[in-house]
């Protein structure tokens, strides 16, 4: 039993680091800004449990990138009673505070329109050109950096707030 209890606990110490060796954990960071744009481009759909609104936010103080995009998760209407969309995030421009982890080293660019393809396969996103990004009230002199690759980070629910 000795030998047993020996050898799994010798096998646990061995393999354990092999195990989660390559598991990054998501790196958190603080960001700070003024919300301009709210994303468009997915039809209305009903969620269950966790729902998701993507936004652009202006940095208070950029070192690189001006802005960036902040996917905000949020409980559905059915999870709890305090839960729901949280709309005050697109009312109108304002500054808040988000406790965020990095979503990925590279994010695709930023697109304008809404891709569209037709029956036949055909590419007619200009074509049609559904505006993918909602300049919110008071931002409607915000040029958004179109075609540029912007950082993407993850907001979990509740993690916001409102500052002044």
């Amino acid at each position: 039993m000795k030998l047993f209890v020996r050898s799994s606990v010798c096998f646990v110490l061995l393999i354990w680091p092999l195990i989660s060796f390559g598991q990054v954990k998501p790196k958190n960071v603080t960001i700070k800004g003024t919300v301009v744009a709210e994303y468009e481009g997915i039809p209305v759909h009903a969620c269950y449990h966790v729902c998701g609104l993507s936004l652009v936010v202006k940095l208070d103080k950029p070192r690189i990138d001006t802005y960036v995009v902040v996917n905000v998760e949020y409980m559905d209407d059915h999870s709890r009673s305090d839960y729901g969309l949280p709309s005050q995030l697109v009312e109108k421009t304002a500054r808040w505070k988000f406790d965020a982890s990095v979503e990925s080293n590279s994010s695709p660019p930023l697109q304008q329109y809404v891709r569209v393809i037709d029956q036949d396969g055909k590419d007619i996103t200009k074509e049609e050109g559904i505006s993918a990004w909602k300049l919110l009230r008071g931002a409607e002199s915000e040029s958004l950096p179109y075609g540029e690759q912007i950082p993407s980070y993850r907001v979990s629910p509740g993690k916001f707030k409102s500052i002044n």
